[in-house]
């Protein structure tokens, strides 16, 4: 992995677009064994997660994939013992996150509490329309990218980042920088160019209490504190 830390400025800044794309960032070895997971029916149950909806800023979402999320910091643990190079490239990340510490000190004991798995089954369709992540999820916003092509549109902008299995996309949360302003970037995925493409996304939130209710787990619930 190559990094330019000349990219870091985009999330620095203000002004700046809020994302950066680290291409190659899962090796090719590990990168094909997650990929074996997240292929395995055998392996994890996914939820339909196909809708369309208002969010809190009064905006239309449209959901095109299916999902498998679990709770990092609650619930039960054993799910992921299933899954061990799926989280070999979560801890990598974590790694990698922790150690942009000394560019944001807010980075430095980054610990996600919620992994989120995207399949998107939908080629040159709507993956997930313009939205910003919830407020609730803190500091910066990891996305692998385990299978498959996608384009991520920023801020509505007529550029895209395509991104590639094994890259690497981290969108500026509440908390890393200070601003008057919400830096949260809008963000889509609006153009899967291979059925099945999978995304792997880590988040740290306030709490479970500060999640809105329609965040569903398949190792926690609500009922279970």
């Amino acid at each position: 992995m190559a990094f330019d830390f000349e990219q870091l400025t985009e999330l620095q800044d203000s002004e700046g677009r809020g994302v950066i794309r680290i291409p190659n960032f899962v090796d090719d070895k590990l990168l094909f064994e997650a990929q074996l997971e997240v292929l395995n029916p055998d392996l994890m149950t996914w939820r339909d997660n196909h809708k369309t909806f208002i969010n809190d800023a009064g905006r239309t979402i449209i959901q095109n994939y299916d999902v498998y999320s679990l709770r990092l910091s609650q619930g039960d643990q054993s799910p992921f013992e299933r899954i061990p190079n799926l989280v070999g490239v979560a801890d990598n990340v974590k790694k990698f996150v922790r150690s942009l510490g000394n560019v944001f000190p807010a980075l430095v004991d980054w610990e996600p509490d919620d992994m989120s798995i995207h399949r998107y089954d939908k080629p040159k369709d709507v993956g997930l329309s313009s939205h910003r992540d919830h407020s609730c999820f803190k500091r910066i916003i990891a996305i692998a990218a385990i299978h498959g092509t996608a384009d991520y549109l920023i801020d509505d902008e007529p550029n895209f980042e395509r991104v590639f299995a094994g890259d690497l996309l981290l969108l500026r949360a509440p908390g890393l920088i200070r601003s008057d302003k919400d830096t949260r970037p809008f963000h889509s995925v609006s153009g899967i160019y291979t059925a099945g493409r999978i995304s792997l996304t880590l988040r740290d939130d306030d709490g479970p209490d500060s999640l809105p209710e329609r965040y569903h787990y398949e190792n926690w619930s609500r009922s279970v504190s």
